[in-house]
């Protein structure tokens, strides 16, 4: 959308938010609406053959507990391939507990065929009040080419279906397969093929007796809010439209995602890592730096029933890892673990922690390197000089610890060394390409020392690293409807959040500075961003697992939910939620 290549340029203003709203939905609805061309599914008609299958399965006539009576055409068998596939998933709590698609010559035909199908699993008639239907209708088969890296160019998971047609054998995946499996485009084709009996190799895809064509993919389902008869749905999910962020919307979704974060500390032993049909501990040091940071967020909610496990796990942790000036995890000390502790420490500001305190800070004091200007990352082993990610990441990470040190103990060490090490990393971001990456720890430290000095050096340095991230935001003209507002086309919730966060920053910052156009533009990245993101959250409405609920998976194929991804949403949709410009009317 906007760029500068000189410090305090002025972006160009971005369009009126006012109409910001009407743009993206006009353009999410023309996006569905796309999906129904040709084929006469007005709403009307979806709802109708929403009632033909209630109807099946409130009618006991309708009933069969024979399981061979009716038999599908569509798996495992040597059939033509049929105009269109018309696949019923009844669900239960959001449980699947039957999907059918019934070969017939129309629609409605299909639909009731598949209902009756799918009560053959049932040894004894469901009670139709619990069950809830989806529909799942494929149309306009396109042959791929038989190359895997054409397949995985082209085909789109999660928005296009995808059949596979080897000599005799014929299997079919609804579009919703590859999402609530996980499965990328290799997995999605070997599984295809074992669906169909066979084991299919990237050899055996080239022959010509392998027909691999996507499907025009069009799903929806009976709502379960009784206020709308049906949902449309996009890669599984409903869609959220850019009028429905309000204060309100981001409130819920703040509370739902901190709660998520709560059951990640609340475990017994150490916070997990990793949830994923059960809860993981952590194992690398990474994933102690992230958790660290974490039961930092958390630590700000000042919650009496989390505030005591977050005290016995940092115990735990400085028990194991402590040793005399700093932590040590795998025979590693970095700046990134013991800068996330110092954090956490000064956040919860309890005198049993001080010494631990005094101690980090000193250990941060002495990496930083006065001579050449940066922090050394890792201290030992002898790797401070080693130029990897770390870099981009736990620089900033030392430097709002130092900050925060400064706040709690009325020092003063953090100004002076960020004007030290500021040439240096401007440098990386004139000169690295993936220098934007420090953006999520060095803008907030930045922007705080700001308003600390006045320094026109540090608001530049912020605007340098904010304004290109607005070329990367997905817009409303992009095909992915689903997208719009995001920072990440794999579908990270996190990773949006996380620089939703710095343009929080950016917003206040351009507002102390009166800088019109950047307040603009920033406003209406966050405003995008903020659709996105509560699209992305597990609620009622899509959560399979109870587990998850108020969860945001890793990306769009990747249904693990980490503890860091917690972290960033429930710690950017607070800030969203007391965001003074607000939403409402935009």
């Amino acid at each position: 959308m906007h760029s500068t290549s000189a410090p305090h340029q002025s972006v160009t203003t971005a369009p009126q938010t006012t109409t910001l709203s009407n743009i993206i939905d006009t353009a999410i609805l023309r996006g569905i609406a796309r999906l129904r061309v040709n084929t006469d599914l007005t709403q009307a008609r979806r709802e109708q053959l929403l009632q033909l299958c209630r109807h099946t399965l409130q009618t006991p006539a309708l009933f069969t507990s024979d399981n061979t009576a009716l038999t599908s055409p569509i798996e495992n068998h040597a059939t033509p391939p049929q105009p269109f596939i018309l696949f019923v998933s009844l669900y239960q709590q959001h449980r699947l507990l039957a999907c059918h698609a019934i070969a017939a010559p129309t629609f409605a035909a299909a639909a009731i065929a598949s209902t009756q199908r799918g009560l053959q699993d049932f040894s004894t008639p469901p009670n139709p009040a619990t069950i809830r239907i989806e529909i799942s209708l494929l149309i306009d088969p396109q042959p791929f080419p038989a190359n895997l890296a054409m397949i995985e160019h082209s085909l789109r998971l999660g928005i296009d279906a995808i059949s596979l047609r080897h000599a005799d054998k014929f299997a079919v995946f609804k579009s919703s397969v590859a999402i609530q499996h996980g499965f990328d485009t290799a997995m999605l084709l070997q599984k295809l093929s074992n669906k169909c009996g066979i084991s299919l190799n990237a050899a055996d895809i080239s022959t010509r007796k392998t027909i691999i064509s996507r499907w025009r993919s069009i799903d929806f389902r009976e709502s379960f809010d009784t206020r709308r008869s049906l949902c449309d749905l996009y890669r599984g999910n409903l869609l959220c439209l850019q009028h429905e962020v309000d204060d309100a919307a981001i409130q819920r979704a703040a509370n739902a995602s901190y709660q998520m974060l709560s059951r990640f500390i609340q475990q017994s032993d150490a916070p997990a890592y990793l949830y994923q049909q059960h809860w993981q501990p952590p194992t690398e040091p990474a994933h102690h730096l992230r958790i660290l940071a974490s039961l930092w967020v958390a630590a700000q909610y000042n919650d009496p029933v989390i505030l005591p496990c977050i005290d016995t796990h940092v115990q735990r942790f400085i028990a194991r890892h402590f040793h005399q000036s700093a932590c040590i995890v795998n025979g590693i000390t970095d700046i990134g673990i013991n800068g996330c502790l110092l954090l956490l420490l000064t956040t919860r500001n309890t005198p049993p922690f001080h010494p631990y305190c005094h101690a980090l800070h000193n250990y941060l004091l002495r990496a930083h390197d006065a001579a050449r200007g940066k922090f050394s990352t890792i201290t030992t082993p002898a790797l401070s000089n080693a130029f990897h990610e770390s870099e981009l990441f736990l620089p900033g990470i030392a430097l709002n610890a130092l900050l925060h040190y400064d706040r709690a103990f009325s020092t003063s060490h953090a100004p002076a060394i960020a004007a030290n090490i500021l040439p240096y990393y401007q440098n990386l971001l004139d000169t690295r390409a993936d220098a934007i990456l420090m953006a999520s720890w060095m803008v907030p430290a930045y922007t705080e020392l700001f308003f600390i000095t006045r320094l026109s050096a540090y608001r530049d340095f912020v605007f340098a690293l904010l304004d290109p991230l607005l070329n990367q935001q997905v817009t409303h003209n992009d095909p992915d409807i689903d997208l719009i507002g995001s920072f990440s086309r794999a579908g990270s919730a996190a990773v949006t959040a996380t620089l939703t966060d710095c343009l929080l920053d950016g917003h206040r910052l351009a507002a102390a500075c009166h800088d019109t156009a950047r307040q603009s533009a920033y406003h209406d990245a966050i405003y995008m961003a903020a659709r996105f993101i509560l699209q992305s959250q597990y609620t009622a409405d899509n959560c399979h697992d109870p587990h998850c609920y108020g969860g945001f998976k890793n990306s769009f194929i990747d249904a693990a939910i980490r503890i860091d991804n917690q972290q960033h949403v429930t710690h950017t949709l607070t800030r969203l939620h007391n965001y003074s410009d607000g939403y409402s009317g935009k």
